[in-house]
């Protein structure tokens, strides 16, 4: 049975996961503090990036003692991002858009899965990308009419630039990396659940090999997964109950994860669905197949 991950940045819990990334944040902020310290000392700059690492760096505190309730810190996090967009813009133009710090609205969008959920908070994404777009051509539009040459100034124009895209380059390979172990780590407690459903339930037909083909399978086409899934289970769409009933695909295919022990939630997720949707298609099978007890327990006793 699966173990669990050595290197472990991800968790279940929204909170910690989300603490990890304002300290990575937080770092990234006072790096730039540092840096501007060092070159033009206590300037305007120097001062926007030491109290955003200020603000990033105490919300880690903040959420630790579950200050916000995850609704209320999606919305401070909302605007906290249209913040870093007009910061990014603010420097570029103090600077008269020869830092090209507008690689950073990429890191921005990269980071809307780690905050928000891509099934439930798709206003707010869109909202995100809307203003992030926006000042990207804000930018592009300042630079072109803004933008001055000097040639004392481009030793410094190119560290800064190059600071930029590699800080940009670290924001996107952390978040892709954060989004890969979720998913893999969502995986493995799907994988675990079900395994315990079936060793539970006795089942001497299904090893741990097949089991994790037949939930990646779930994941990609749910067509395939029937066909494997009526492999290891030869019987079950055979029996009295599925006569006649017309179900339909999609119907099936939750019938076949309900069997492996899995619930609503687990079930919205393999399938790229919301829990809702989950429950209205369990209602529906319900009255096609006359179930009078409870939908998960029959499937999983049967």
């Amino acid at each position: 049975m699966y173990s669990g991950f050595k290197f472990q940045i991800f968790s279940n819990d929204y909170y910690k996961n989300i603490r990890r990334y304002l300290i990575f944040l937080s770092l990234i902020y006072f790096y730039y503090f540092y840096i501007f310290l060092i070159q033009d000392g206590l300037s305007i700059n120097c001062l926007i990036y030491f109290i955003t690492f200020l603000f990033t760096f105490s919300a880690v505190f903040l959420l630790k003692k579950n200050f916000f309730s995850i609704k209320n810190f999606k919305v401070i996090a909302l605007i906290f991002i249209i913040y870093l967009n007009f910061l990014h813009y603010l420097v570029a133009y103090s600077l008269n858009f020869t830092v090209n710090n507008i690689y950073f609205q990429f890191s921005i969008i990269s980071s809307l899965p780690i905050i928000f959920d891509l099934k439930t908070d798709k206003r707010k994404i869109l909202f995100i990308i809307v203003i992030t777009f926006l000042f990207f051509v804000l930018h592009g539009v300042s630079k072109i009419y803004l933008q001055t040459t000097a040639d004392n100034l481009k030793i410094d124009v190119d560290i800064h630039n190059l600071s930029s895209i590699l800080i940009s380059v670290l924001v996107i390979g952390y978040n892709l990396l954060f989004q890969y172990l979720r998913e893999h780590h969502n995986s493995k407690i799907v994988f675990n659940k079900v395994l315990n459903t079936t060793s539970e339930s006795k089942v001497q037909n299904l090893n741990s090999k097949d089991l994790e083909e037949l939930i990646e399978i779930a994941k990609i086409n749910n067509i395939l997964f029937l066909e494997k899934f009526e492999i290891i289970y030869p019987d079950f769409f055979n029996s009295e109950l599925f006569y006649d009933k017309d179900l339909t695909v999609n119907e099936l295919y939750i019938c076949a994860l309900t069997k492996l022990g899995l619930n609503t939630k687990d079930i919205a997720q393999i399938s790229n669905t919301t829990p809702k949707s989950v429950e209205s298609r369990k209602y529906r099978i319900k009255k096609k197949l006359n179930l009078t007890e409870k939908f998960s327990v029959y499937f999983i006793s049967s």
